[in-house]
């Protein structure tokens, strides 16, 4: 249970990185976008869905390999700074698990029952900070524009333009990122692959839960990270920063 739940732990968390600072601190292609095109355009940031496919042979998650993160993002008050609150819900058996990002604490709900019997018990724990969550800050907070990218040695067209790649590896694996203008972005990175879609409505508030042990709150494991101005073209479907130089080989 505890190797499950820091492989959980560690890819949730990284979902929710590689939506936050996936693109911060870029080597931007263009010429930058002013502060107050960056401010505007997190102020109408949507929220996200991210639908995860993991495809390592051992990398399911209670049984699934295949499921979804719904994201709400909270700007602060710099304008600049943007964290994601968050969950995932997982059915295995007769258990339903929830994993939760709430004010940058992070949750994981058990609730025991089925289809035809309400909630029989219902246990709540903090997941706690992983090591990993650091190594990737530092491998995705620094990503650079790349004409071309292969995934499973095969070359990949990304219809909007150039690549977006982490120039520090982590894992050992490079994270790269394809951007749409309209719909979205596709993040691959080893044998995770992640389609992001931008809804049309806002998530609605996503309350913390209440510890089983009735400790007073979970350790905080994510804050607000300041974004470039190619993040918050990412996050927002923006076109302007999708562009790349020659210097950068495109």
């Amino acid at each position: 249970m505890s190797y499950t739940l820091r492989l959980i732990g560690a890819i949730i968390v990284a979902l929710f990185t590689v939506v936050t600072v996936g693109a911060a601190s870029a080597s931007h292609p263009g010429e930058p976008l002013p502060d107050h095109r960056t401010i505007s355009l997190l102020a109408d940031a949507p929220s996200l869905q991210l639908h995860a496919m993991l495809m390592g042979t051992n990398m399911h998650i209670h049984g699934e390999s295949i499921f979804d993160v719904f994201a709400k993002p909270f700007v602060a008050d710099d304008g600049i700074s943007v964290r994601y609150d968050g969950f995932a819900t997982f059915i295995q058996g007769e258990s339903q698990f929830t994993y939760m990002l709430v004010d940058g604490a992070a949750y994981v709900v058990e609730s025991l029952g089925n289809d035809t019997t309400s909630v029989v018990t219902q246990t709540v724990r903090c997941l706690e900070s992983l090591t990993p969550f650091d190594l990737i800050v530092s491998a995705l907070n620094n990503v650079k524009a790349v004409p071309r990218s292969l995934v499973d040695d095969e070359a990949i067209f990304c219809p909007s333009g150039p690549f977006f790649q982490t120039a520090t590896p982590f894992g050992g694996v490079n994270f790269t990122f394809c951007p749409s203008t309209t719909s979205g972005f596709i993040a691959y990175g080893g044998d995770i692959t992640m389609t992001v879609e931008y809804l049309e409505d806002p998530l609605r508030s996503i309350t913390a839960p209440t510890l089983s042990d009735s400790s007073a709150h979970c350790p905080i494991v994510a804050t607000p990270t300041a974004v470039t101005p190619i993040a918050a073209a990412l996050l927002t479907g923006d076109a302007h920063a999708y562009t790349c130089s020659r210097r950068e080989g495109c």
